[in-house]
Order: C-alpha cells, then sequence, then structure tokens
C-alpha cells in the first residue's frame, strides 16, 4: 500500500508553482499526512488485525502452531501498531472512522498477537535454546506487553514518549549485561551443547564435548547450535570443554 501511496503523496506534495506560501505548503504537507493516516495506514493496521485474529482462532482450532513463522509476523504487526499509534498522535482526535476506530482498539488489538506470540517463542526457545532472533523476537513482544501494561497508570500510560522509550531502552540493555543478547545465547546455547555431548574425560572431573558417534539428527543440532553461537561471537563459551589434547 505505501509502495503506491507514497510516491503519489510525494508527486502531490509538488507545488503548482514555486511562488507557493510556506503556509499554504505546510497546510498541505498536514493535510497529505492526514490523508495517508486516515485512508492508508489505519485501514492497514486494522485489516492486520482482523487476519491476525482469523489466523489465532485457526490454530486455536486446529491446536497446531506454523513453525518459524509466529514470531515474526507478530513482532512485525506490534511495531506497525506502535509506530502508527506514535506518528498519528496528533490526528487521532479529528480523524477519519478508521482513525478513531484504530486510536479505541490499538491496545486491545495486541493482546491476542502478543499471546499468540509469546506462546510460539516460549515453545521455540524451550525446545531448541535461545538464538539471536529468538531473542529479539521475545524481546518485541516483551516491549509491546510494558506498553499494554502502562496504559493504565494515570499522565504516562498515554505519553506517547513513554511508547517510544520502552523498546528503545529495552533495545540498549539488550547490548551488554548477563540479561543482553550474546549473553543469553552463550549460556543457551553452550549449557545445550554439553549436556547432549559433553562426556567426562577418564581420569579427571573435566567434562569434554565430544561428537563422535553420533547419528545424523544429532550432527545437525550441533551444527545448528555452533551457528548459534558463532553469530552471537559466543564460541569462546565452548573452550573449557574442548578435549584437552586441543
Amino acid at each position: 500500500a505505501f509502495t503506491l501511496v507514497g510516491p503519489l503523496f510525494a508527486l502531490g506534495r509538488l507545488p503548482r508553482d514555486f511562488q507557493e506560501h510556506a503556509e499554504l505548503a505546510e497546510d498541505r504537507l498536514v493535510g497529505g499526512v492526514r490523508l495517508l493516516v486516515d485512508w492508508v495506514a489505519a485501514p492497514l493496521a486494522l485489516a492486520t488485525a482482523v487476519i491476525l485474529h482469523l489466523y489465532a482462532a485457526k490454530i486455536a482450532v486446529t491446536g497446531t502452531l506454523p513453525k518459524n513463522e509466529i514470531g515474526w509476523i507478530v513482532t512485525f504487526y506490534a511495531l506497525l501498531v506502535l509506530a502508527l499509534r506514535i506518528a498519528a498522535e496528533p490526528f487521532l482526535a479529528g480523524g477519519a472512522l478508521p482513525t478513531r476506530l484504530f486510536a479505541r482498539l490499538w491496545h486491545v488489538s495486541l493482546v491476542v498477537p502478543l499471546a499468540l506470540g509469546a506462546l510460539g517463542i516460549g515453545i521455540r526457545i524451550g525446545a531448541e535454546g535461545v538464538t539471536l532472533e529468538r531473542y529479539y523476537v521475545a524481546l518485541a513482544v516483551f516491549a509491546a506487553a510494558l506498553v499494554l501494561l502502562v496504559q493504565p497508570v494515570p499522565r504516562i500510560g498515554r505519553d506517547i514518549r513513554v511508547m517510544a522509550a520502552i523498546p528503545v531502552v529495552l533495545l540498549a540493555l539488550s547490548a551488554f549485561g548477563p540479561w543482553g543478547a550474546s549473553s543469553l545465547v552463550g549460556r543457551s546455547q553452550a549449557g545445550r551443547i554439553v549436556a547432549e555431548f559433553g562426556q567426562r574425560v577418564p581420569g579427571t572431573d573435566s567434562i569434554a564435548v565430544r561428537a563422535g558417534g553420533r547419528g545424523p539428527e544429532a550432527q545437525i543440532r550441533l551444527r545448528s547450535r555452533l551457528f548459534a553461537l558463532d553469530a552471537a561471537g559466543r564460541l569462546g563459551d565452548l573452550t573449557p570443554y574442548l578435549e584437552p589434547e586441543l
């Protein structure tokens, strides 16, 4: 929708002549943005919400979660809704019907997708551990959930600065510390490798990772976890578990 409407909007911003007053240009800009919010962005967010809720209903009926899909779908939807809620703040009160409907329902429309995303990413992490991709999907779900939780709080709940600050602060915190992306991926994947492939070295109390003699599925799991450690820069976490002669 934006790839079609965006260029048309940009063409509409071109002045009929280059003697146009600044005040008129500013009015045209505001009117153009309001048009985009009223008839492109808000309807797109509402339509996506309907599709996601139908998708959630299908999952509830069938009892099966799609593999490697729901987390990113929910992440992008949550980012779309929050970005639109922040950007459309000046136009919500006097907007068209889709915008007013979005202003009333944006937080409600996030509840089911976030619950579905949390369930999906929780199952994936429980089965295969933390990777960078899963970490940031979980972080996005957590950030959107925090934004919803502060909505009933007087004065700050509807403050768009708070809505914008929550994901930014969480993203900054993910860059360091034991709660950071790299540290969590390292602990999760290294721990799973040691638990599955670690063997006690005879005559010592040390554990060494040994993949020899394992089946192809185990080898695939090991490579996948090594790739996850490499992506997070945490291959060094396996150093204490290498063969002593290495």
